[in-house]
């Protein structure tokens, strides 16, 4: 079935985008945060098998479902097959899992910021105590630091990751990488009460991007030895598929700060992005773009919202607007500063003020992003990068503290004066800890995770 350039704007406006904006509805928080489980064996860290694992007695699914029959709202979500698909938490958000084996949570979204912290705080101490106590640790990683992608495996290996693993190895060796190794944590975040305000977060969520990639660098070793980058997983998705990562053009919407341009801009960089599989999970052998098909050029014997619905899931870019959006580009970090990538966005999108002059502030970069993009893998070494990440995090502390009172826990509160003294004001990184670490034994162990952990705790709580 073929269709037509209007109804795909419209389809995009109207799932990507919020058209029922209004001024009494008050802005609210969402977290997603993956979590990498492994273990020692024999002197050696083995990734933990989601389904199967031949050296342990129990998978990662099979613990995660005991830990469910103990929980009143844990829902399983078994899938065809009989296999654990994920686990719905009620109020609290679900459970899911990454082709790698990767444990995702995310948090429903809830009002308040400490809301979101408290329930995905309590779902990780729950699974982690199951997990160790058969000897695995779920760890917070931007990339796994050992394993490559053989000795990982595709452990989500039905049809649909089948079909993505195979399209991204034609591309490259990125794509691959990023399916199986990678670690996020994503913050989600409202559009706003208006049409300005909508189109104002959206650009700034991406001007602020590369910094907030270079200032949460936690991913500088990868195959047991250092990479020249402090942030390996940001290369990774740099170079995975440039039709459907990086940034919209931002130029676009900095002049006329409204819906229908935030769509127009959007839309422009999906056309050139190619399908990758149909409604059967059967790859798309020739390359058809979303191009090819508004223009005619191809067809699909399916409903076309379901054809967009797959399409647009399929999409990375460093913000992805879900009707929300979903801020994409920090690396999985350690349990105690979680709350700090939450707290530095509230403070510089939620706060009008300190929204108004973020935006001031990096709309002369604007036609760096890219540029600033690519060296945000050095994490703070470049000097430029470096000195407006300073002010940005100096400015989301000003911004944080204007918030509603139950945003600003003084835990969260105290926690990101701790993270900008400590690192970014130092041109430092969580990577840097890490790197320390290994260059002390020129290795890096679980137990050198766990004792960094530690010590990030003392670090927000007690400097």
């Amino acid at each position: 079935m073929a269709v037509d350039f209007d109804f795909c704007r419209q389809y995009v406006k109207k799932n990507s985008f919020r058209t029922d904006l209004n001024s009494s509805v008050e802005d609210s928080f969402g977290i997603e945060c993956e979590l990498t489980p492994v273990y020692e064996l024999n002197g050696k860290t083995k990734p933990m098998g989601l389904y199967k694992d031949a050296s342990q007695s129990k998978s990662s699914a099979e613990l995660i479902l005991e830990v469910s029959k103990t929980q009143d709202n844990w829902n399983p979500i078994i899938e065809k097959d009989g296999g654990l698909g994920g686990v719905d938490l009620g109020k609290s958000g679900n459970i899911s899992f990454e082709p790698g084996g990767q444990i995702e949570i995310s948090t429903k979204p809830f009002r308040c910021l400490d809301h979101v912290l408290a329930d995905l705080d309590e779902s990780q101490k729950l699974l982690k105590q199951k997990f160790a106590d058969h000897g695995i640790r779920l760890l917070h990683l931007g990339i796994n630091p050992w394993h490559t992608i053989d000795e990982i495996g595709l452990q989500r290996d039905k049809a649909r990751y089948q079909c993505m693993d195979q399209y991204f190895k034609s591309i490259g060796p990125f794509g691959q990488r990023m399916m199986r190794q990678t670690g996020t944590i994503q913050v989600n975040m409202d559009f706003g009460p208006t049409e300005e305000v909508l189109a104002k977060r959206y650009l700034l969520s991406q001007l602020l991007s590369p910094f907030a990639t270079a200032i949460f660098a936690n991913s500088p070793i990868a195959s047991n030895k250092p990479t020249e980058y402090k942030t390996q997983r940001a290369v990774i998705w740099q170079n995975t598929d440039p039709l459907r990562t990086g940034f919209t053009e931002l130029s676009k919407i900095a002049k006329n700060l409204n819906l229908e341009t935030c769509v127009d801009a959007y839309l422009d960089c999906l056309l050139d992005s190619r399908f990758i599989f149909d409604q059967n999970a059967e790859p798309i052998k020739e390359s058809v773009s979303l191009r090819d098909w508004v223009e005619g050029r191809a067809s699909f014997d399916e409903d076309p919202s379901k054809i967009l619905d797959r399409f647009l899931s399929l999409q990375f870019m460093e913000v992805r607007p879900k009707k929300f959006l979903e801020i994409r580009g920090i690396d999985g970090q350690p349990r105690a500063l979680q709350r700090v990538p939450a707290a530095l966005y509230a403070g510089l999108l939620y706060n009008e003020k300190s929204l108004d002059q973020a935006l001031d502030y990096l709309l002369p970069h604007m036609g760096d992003v890219r540029a600033n993009w690519v060296r945000s893998a050095y994490g703070l070494e470049d000097e430029n990068l470096w000195k407006i990440s300073k002010n940005i995090i100096s400015l989301a502390c000003e911004g944080f503290e204007a918030l509603p009172e139950c945003h600003r826990h003084p835990e969260t509160a105290k926690s990101l004066i701790h993270f900008k003294e400590f690192f970014t004001d130092q041109k430092r990184s969580p990577a840097d800890m890490l790197l320390e670490k290994y260059s002390k034994k020129g290795k890096l162990e679980i137990e050198d995770i766990l004792d960094l952990e530690s010590r990030m705790r003392e670090l927000m709580n007690c400097r």
